[in-house]
């Protein structure tokens, strides 16, 4: 099967981009932490913080993108032992891919000719919520509970992954970066503005933007680029709302690709509120399997966000600012 190349590399760097010095703890490189998480919706800046970061911090990281159709053990098996050769100072020590042994099987050999001692380093795979198949998700599960102390596995997705993050919290194995850590500050959106525009907005405009936002970085990026003025910057901050037609048809659009019917109409009920939990939402709305419903809502990484992150997902929720905008103009 031949390799697309461009997929084994980093994504590029966007114009609008702003390095996050304030997130390097989290990029700390511990033996005791096997996995990196980087979670959350659409448009928050994922791949583009650890993109930006791991060359900044100067830590060796290999790249695997993802996409649908990776979730086949035998494709997926192909592209990450191409990424486990770039990673390895001799490639040539890792056993060839067996299209007829199990995934897990297979890790397993790899695992086996990894050095006991190298340089810290990183195994980024970005895009992991296309990975749903068991057998997938099974031989990465193995990975980590095996992987060598100087590994460390970056995973960054719109949805949790179902690799036992639960237990390696409690381990203190695991290292996560959310929708909170990952929205802008009023430092980080000033120094967008201040690179992108030659009439920055009043720091009061700024803060107006990022609470009616969120700070989601997909919202401040699209006020920097359709505007030069700090009237027409003030304009547009009245326009996030939900009244644009970018962001009803980018909305819309993402529904239609991850939901059917009925779950597009509950989660466009529940952009008129910021805070709820599923009882709530079963007395007001009408339904069933709501409670079950809004788990999986949230686990498909579609703007609605546990309050506590400690939470099984199915305690008190919320709904992002921006989504809630968006939503209730539909």
């Amino acid at each position: 099967m031949p390799l697309l190349l461009e997929k084994l590399t980093p994504p590029p760097l966007p114009p609008c981009m702003v390095a996050r010095p304030r997130l390097n703890d989290r990029f700390a490189l511990d033996e005791r932490v096997r996995l990196l998480v980087v979670q959350a919706p659409p448009g928050y800046g994922k791949s583009t913080l650890v993109a930006e970061r791991l060359p900044a911090l100067e830590q060796h990281a290999v790249w695997l993108r993802l996409e649908a159709r990776d979730d086949t053990p035998v494709r997926f098996a192909v592209y990450f032992h191409a990424a486990l050769e770039r990673l390895l100072d001799d490639a040539a020590s890792l056993p060839a891919i067996d299209t007829t042994a199990p995934l897990a099987q297979q890790c397993e050999g790899w695992l086996a000719a990894l050095p006991e001692a190298s340089s810290p380093r990183r195994l980024v795979l970005d895009e992991v919520e296309h990975l749903l198949h068991p057998e997938i998700l099974e031989a990465l599960t193995l990975w980590l509970r095996h992987q060598p102390r100087w590994l460390t596995l970056t995973l960054i997705s719109r949805i949790r992954p179902a690799l036992g993050l639960a237990a390696l919290r409690l381990r203190g194995e695991l290292e996560e970066i959310g929708l909170t850590e990952l929205a802008f500050d009023v430092e980080e959106a000033q120094t967008l503005c201040a690179e992108q525009l030659s009439f920055p907005p009043t720091r009061v405009s700024l803060e107006r933007a990022l609470r009616r936002s969120g700070g989601w970085v997909m919202a401040l990026t699209w006020l920097v680029e359709r505007t030069t003025t700090r009237a027409g910057f003030d304009a547009l901050v009245d326009r996030l709302s939900g009244a644009h037609p970018d962001f009803v048809a980018w909305f819309d659009d993402l529904l239609h690709q991850h939901l059917d019917e009925d779950d597009r109409r509950l989660l466009l009920q529940l952009g008129v509120l910021e805070r709820f939990s599923p009882a709530l939402v079963a007395r007001l709305l009408e339904g069933e399997r709501l409670t079950q419903r809004l788990t999986s809502l949230e686990q498909a990484g579609l703007f609605i966000e546990p309050i506590d992150r400690m939470s099984s997902g199915t305690a008190f929720s919320r709904c992002s600012p921006a989504t809630c905008a968006i939503a209730a103009t539909n």
